[in-house]
């Protein structure tokens, strides 16, 4: 059975028919649970609920405790009933499928923790199928649901096993996505896709990733990321540059932002997909990205923009460990942008670090 869309449509069902104030609109889900059992479930964990959460709130009175209490008042009377419901639905969905072994694919979502767990108790054997490179800098989640974990790389066994998960249960698989890409870069042709993006198949591509405001990278540092490239590559006679919207940004804010900048040079690519975009590149800019791993895996140099000091090899360390080059300036982004386009020893130096990190990070 298909799992993938049930934490979606369970969390919008319960919004929609058990709450007084839907948040969000929901699709019922009928066929794991009905309606009526949905309400049952709620308002007893509800209730349960409510009295344990009554006899915390009056023995603690310690000053986190205050500062965390609406938080953690809303954790034990909407999250708490909301995973009743889940267990109960895993429960339904074990009972009736009769499965030999459970595969989840995240320890963070309700649906699957439930899934898990409630294998665990029919004795049915689970696998955590991570498609992460990394641990979350938050370490919130500790891959410690199923039976079994299988994991991209290397690094990431070498992290859960730090925290005390079992090395004998976690299996090294490398990065699913990748199993196929021999296949897929038989189908691709250079020039069909630079002609399908509106750029020159015979000069130099600087590929530029964009990404969606957050915490993370603010809106000063989008901007001078993006005017930086753009100024660089304008100085570059066989160098245009193409930029790669990120899947949750707005196209026409995107759009709106590079002309309110002044970048003429740019061209924004929303029909071709991220691996077209990465094959047909000479060389990949960014801040911080995932992408990093794609380019490396496609063998094309990475340039990681960072003119404000932050440290962004807290998530991913390219910088240090040598599989990319940092820009910290104007100037070493110019140079870093020629040095890696025209210069091949150059060139060739980074892609060997690259290929020996990505596969520490993606087996």
């Amino acid at each position: 059975i298909h799992i993938s869309n049930i934490q979606q449509e369970l969390e919008k069902l319960i919004l929609q028919q058990v709450q007084d104030k839907p948040k969000i609109n929901w699709v019922p889900f009928a066929s794991i649970l009905t309606e009526a059992e949905i309400k049952k479930i709620y308002k007893l964990a509800q209730r349960k609920a409510k009295i344990w959460w009554a006899k915390v709130k009056n023995q603690n009175q310690s000053f986190h405790f205050e500062l965390s209490k609406e938080y953690l008042e809303n954790t034990a009377l909407y999250y708490f009933p909301l995973a009743a419901i889940f267990v109960e639905a895993a429960k339904k969905i074990i009972q009736t499928t009769r499965p030999k072994a459970v595969v989840v694919f995240s320890d963070r979502g309700f649906i699957d923790g439930a899934i898990a767990k409630v294998s665990e108790k029919f004795k049915i054997p689970s696998f955590l199928v991570s498609p992460n490179t990394n641990m979350s800098v938050d370490r919130s989640n500790n891959y410690d649901i199923c039976d079994y974990v299988t994991v991209p790389g290397v690094h990431l066994k070498e992290e859960l096993i730090k925290i005390g998960n079992a090395k004998d249960n976690i299996f090294v698989v490398g990065d699913l996505r990748f199993d196929n890409l021999g296949e897929i870069l038989k189908t691709f042709n250079k020039r069909k896709i630079c002609q399908k993006a509106g750029i020159d198949p015979d000069r130099k591509i600087v590929l530029l990733i964009s990404f969606h405001l957050s915490g993370l990278i603010s809106a000063e540092e989008k901007k001078v990321l993006f005017q930086s490239t753009s100024e660089a590559c304008a100085q570059l006679q066989d160098a245009q540059l193409l930029i790669r919207p990120h899947p949750n940004e707005p196209i026409s804010e995107l759009k709106s932002e590079i002309t309110n900048w002044g970048i003429k040079n740019g061209k924004i690519d929303t029909n071709s997909s991220l691996y077209e975009l990465v094959y047909i590149a000479d060389l990949v800019v960014m801040a911080w990205s995932m992408t990093g791993f794609e380019a490396m895996v496609f063998e094309k140099p990475v340039i990681t923009v960072n003119f404000f000091g932050k440290d962004y090899d807290r998530y991913i360390p390219y910088v240090s460990q040598g599989a990319a080059i940092e820009a910290k300036n104007e100037r070493e982004l110019e140079v870093a942008i020629k040095t890696l386009l025209f210069n091949q020893k150059a060139r060739e130096n980074l892609l060997t670090k690259a290929k020996k990190f990505s596969e520490f990070y993606l087996g």
